[in-house]
């Protein structure tokens, strides 16, 4: 055992050591399980090989910046937490909810960040532009996209592919139900219902036209639509051959086209 003015400073027992207060050290190598309790300032390099609980760490003896960084983690065992960040001396409030914070930025001012919201059921925030939130996941898994007053492209998706295409899903218990795709190969952007699904529009928060499974266009229902109107008249209307226009509820007027006999009728 070690004192200093008559205080316990470090001891061993075993294997083991136990240092009390502040220690500086210029290079630690720790090959066995270890627990910090205190405060570690690396002047140095601090190589930890075993299982190490951490409590508070800084390190301030890099002045100049590091041309990289890496963390290795070896996962080879059977965990379900390979990195852990966790505090564990906070739940977290509704007022303050981002008890575990991963920072980004230079000495003092935080440019980005990624905080998990534990308040609740949890949630995923990404900030950016000075630390302003732009990105939320939400417990229910909700992806929220803050923008502000910003006026711009809100979500841009980027391909180099010529084939195929490009797919937003939508599929339930597993199964895709429908799509909005842009193919490459026919350079259009595509509404995809899957086999027995139609596809319908809504227009002030009602449902106002349907594509159904054959591909037919229908009114929500009869009569309460418009295709064009007195003062936006529509241009013109091309029907195929034997084909008609029935009007009424009984269908008791028709303008109908006769291929066969060239004529037409009404």
């Amino acid at each position: 055992q070690l004192y200093h003015n008559n205080d316990l400073r470090f001891s061993t027992t075993g294997y083991g050591a136990t240092v009390f207060g502040t220690t500086e050290t210029q290079k630690l190598n720790v090959t066995g399980i270890s627990t910090f309790e205190g405060n570690i300032d690396a002047n140095g390099n601090l190589d930890v090989d075993g299982q190490t609980e951490l409590d508070d760490v800084s390190i301030t003896g890099v002045t100049t910046a590091l041309g990289l960084v890496n963390i290795n983690i070896n996962a080879s065992q059977s965990t379900s937490n390979p990195l852990l960040l966790q505090n564990s001396a906070a739940a977290g409030t509704a007022s303050n909810p981002d008890v575990v914070k991963l920072a980004f930025g230079s000495q003092g001012s935080v440019k980005a960040s990624i905080r998990a919201d534990v308040y609740g059921n949890g949630a995923m925030t990404f900030h950016t532009n000075n630390d302003t939130e732009k990105l939320r996941i939400t417990a229910a898994g909700v992806l929220k996209i803050e923008r502000g007053s910003a006026t711009d492209t809100a979500l841009e998706i980027n391909t180099t592919a010529t084939t195929g295409a490009c797919r937003i899903k939508f599929n339930e218990s597993g199964t895709t139900k429908s799509q909005i795709a842009y193919s490459h190969a026919n350079d259009q952007l595509e509404i995809i219902g899957a086999t027995g699904n139609s596809l319908a529009f809504f227009s002030g928060g009602s449902q106002v036209w349907n594509i159904d499974t054959n591909g037919h266009l229908l009114p929500n229902s009869a009569g309460a639509v418009n295709i064009g109107s007195a003062t936006e008249e529509i241009g013109d209307i091309f029907i195929a051959d034997d084909k008609s226009v029935q009007i009424g509820n009984s269908q008791d007027l028709k303008i109908f086209h006769d291929s066969s006999a060239n004529n037409n009728v009404i």
